[in-house]
């Protein structure tokens, strides 16, 4: 394998040098990055991480007790909390690898292919993300069952009720064990779009308006007033007629990455519609060397990572509509 350096060259050859690579994937895969903010990402310097689940609740914890009145004879009684289990797991490595030509550095036209790929690659790595993190959430989180019925799938005009539906969905996470509260819903792309043309035809009647609130609609994501909580498009990792809801305040779990010190950043700063971004590297890790036998500079790119479901109570799911 060939030096590098000796081959970013030309008037193309920024877009291939680490730092602002690094920066442009991810000023590309921002806006689909579905659950940014939503669960706390944790920096670790090992390959394994010690994942730590809730045994018990407020209220059934068999070493609760109860205020008591002080008196001259007793003291108050002292607190003790059920331990939390422990559990190991090891982070695991997710990538692609982007080649580009080396004429490709050299042409001027060559900017169009190269800027074509990164964002494409960007949002494969995204897409995938947002999948693992939500299959992950299915898989370890809490299914309603019986818990919660539609009355039908939000493809049937007739007979749809999304907001019922949401509101029972969104009740459905109350416990009184528990502090979740459920404020963010996601929903495959097929049944966000139902939901926004029935959005769509509840703003053209004034007395339905008045009664759901005055929607806010984001790029990918509305607020209904009457739900009290955000509805998510998100295209991959949540079938089409499921719906997962999450607590933005008390997270269902933690997402552990690792930036290796050789090929990670600690944190990018990038550009937004909103302004500049800084966020930590993610687990994002990119290794980038020449191919002389193919003559093309090589682009490694990787997720590091393991999301760790620490509650199960924090994140709800089931399908019907």
């Amino acid at each position: 394998m060939g030096d590098l350096a000796a081959h970013l060259t030309g008037p193309n050859a920024q877009f291939l040098k680490k730092p602002f690579f690094v920066q442009k994937m991810f000023e590309q895969m921002d806006p689909y990055l579905a659950f940014s903010g939503m669960v706390p990402a944790m920096g670790i310097q090992s390959r394994a991480v010690i994942v730590t689940k809730e045994s018990t609740s407020n209220a059934n914890d068999t070493k609760k007790v109860w205020p008591a009145r002080l008196t001259e004879s007793s003291d108050w009684p002292n607190v003790s909390i059920t331990p939390i289990t422990q559990d190991s797991a090891m982070l695991q490595k997710y990538g692609l690898e982007l080649r580009i030509g080396e004429d490709l550095l050299k042409m001027p036209e060559g900017k169009i292919q190269i800027t074509r790929a990164m964002q494409r690659t960007a949002f494969w790595m995204a897409q995938f993300r947002n999948s693992k993190i939500a299959s992950d959430m299915i898989a370890g989180g809490t299914a309603l069952g019986d818990d919660w019925a539609p009355t039908a799938v939000w493809s049937d005009k007739d007979n749809q009720t999304p907001l019922q539906d949401l509101i029972t969905f969104k009740r459905s996470m109350r416990t009184v064990n528990k502090p979740f509260a459920c404020d963010n819903i996601y929903a495959n792309s097929e049944n966000y779009d139902e939901l926004e043309l029935w959005l769509i035809d509840v703003n053209a009647d004034l007395a339905k308006r008045q009664l759901i609130g005055q929607t806010t609609v984001g790029e990918n994501s509305v607020f209904i007033p009457a739900l009290k909580a955000t509805v998510h498009r998100i295209d991959e990792g949540v079938d089409e007629g499921r719906l997962l809801g999450l607590d933005s305040i008390n997270p269902c779990g933690t997402y552990y990455y690792f930036n290796d010190p050789m090929y990670g950043t600690k944190e990018v700063t990038y550009k937004t519609r909103e302004g500049p971004k800084t966020v930590k590297g993610l687990g994002l890790n990119v290794h980038q060397f020449f191919d002389d036998n193919k003559m093309e500079v090589v682009n490694k790119l990787w997720f590091d990572f393991k999301f760790a479901i620490e509650d199960a109570d924090g994140a709800i799911t089931d399908t019907g509509v």
